[in-house]
């Protein structure tokens, strides 16, 4: 009788133990999905999320997990839904399976937009090819004729600070690019004659609706052919990291942008309506920071006066 009363004990703590192991072993089920037509990355804390390539973990019951979205060049971070929403970091409590979608899209002004060309050197390179965010297809010319060009319809009229062209092999060597607001009267805002081909990463300065590569000078035997014709309403200035040494880094989550610029006695500054529209392509995300910052050697090395905000 004693050794049964045991056997049965013995059996009711094993039972009550793997019954613990079972409850503290329960997950649940994180999904996260990414849409709009800009791209960048989700990651977790604790770590599981990783998307890009991971983009579902199992998480202990209960556990907050955060989310945390970074943006690619070229794109922004426009907000969360599902399981949270807003801009900020997304924590998330694991008590059931959850999801979440992270919103990027592309802050290039000309991604997917009307385009019209001079000529087309065949079906496969057609005008809709020079913006649709595929770096495998191209827009190409007709051969051996100067001048070409290529323009893009914005849509409405906006303060463009820099255009990106991806030449193919048949780049221009003289080329200039020009705003318009009609698609008829142009004005230039870039010009080269020493155009090499590659990326032409270019910092301007003008507004229009329309944004045209007007080509004057083949750099090949062939025609003018563009993989894409990139169109932004802020300059290069922005940056994500320090800007000298006697500047502290951003907080973590934070860019900065530069809004004026003392060096060598000369000054550059944006424009009231460049900043608003800086703002506007942030998602509004309030500044919660200022500094002035100091190059390398004082004053000599120049002033900047530089805003902190949320990515």
């Amino acid at each position: 009788m004693v050794r049964a009363m045991k056997s049965l004990l013995i059996g009711i703590l094993l039972l009550l133990a793997f019954g613990a192991g079972s409850a503290r072993a329960v997950t649940q089920t994180l999904t996260v999905t990414k849409a709009g037509n800009g791209t960048g990355t989700v990651t977790s804390s604790p770590a599981g999320i990783n998307c890009g390539a991971t983009c579902t973990a199992s998480f202990t019951k209960n556990t907050n997990v955060t989310l945390t979205a970074t943006a690619d060049p070229g794109s922004a971070f426009a907000g969360w839904s599902g399981a949270c929403t807003g801009t900020g970091s997304c924590v998330v409590k694991m008590s059931a399976n959850k999801t979440v979608t992270a919103t990027f899209n592309s802050s290039n002004l000309a991604l997917n937009r009307p385009a019209t060309a001079s000529s087309t050197q065949m079906s496969s390179t057609l005008p809709q090819y020079v913006d649709d965010g595929n770096t495998t297809t191209r827009w190409s010319s007709a051969q051996q004729i100067d001048p070409q060009w290529i323009y893009i319809d914005l849509g409405s009229t906006k303060t463009i600070g820099r255009v990106v062209l991806n030449w193919e092999a048949a780049y221009a060597s003289s080329y200039e690019i020009q705003t318009s607001p009609d698609a008829s009267t142009w004005t230039t805002i870039f010009s080269t004659t020493t155009g090499n081909g590659g990326i032409d990463d270019l910092t301007v300065s003008g507004s229009g609706r329309y944004v045209r590569m007007y080509g004057t000078v083949r750099g090949t035997q062939f025609g003018y052919s563009l993989w894409e014709f990139e169109v932004y309403a802020w300059p290069s200035t922005y940056y994500n990291g320090p800007l000298g040494n006697n500047n502290p880094l951003p907080a973590p989550g934070h860019k900065v942008m530069v809004l004026w610029h003392e060096i060598g006695g000369h000054t550059w500054a944006q424009t009231q309506s460049e900043v608003q529209q800086r703002i506007a392509d942030v998602g509004n995300n309030p500044f919660d920071g200022i500094g002035i910052h100091y190059g390398g050697g004082g004053t000599s090395g120049g002033r900047k006066l530089r805003l902190y905000h949320p990515i």
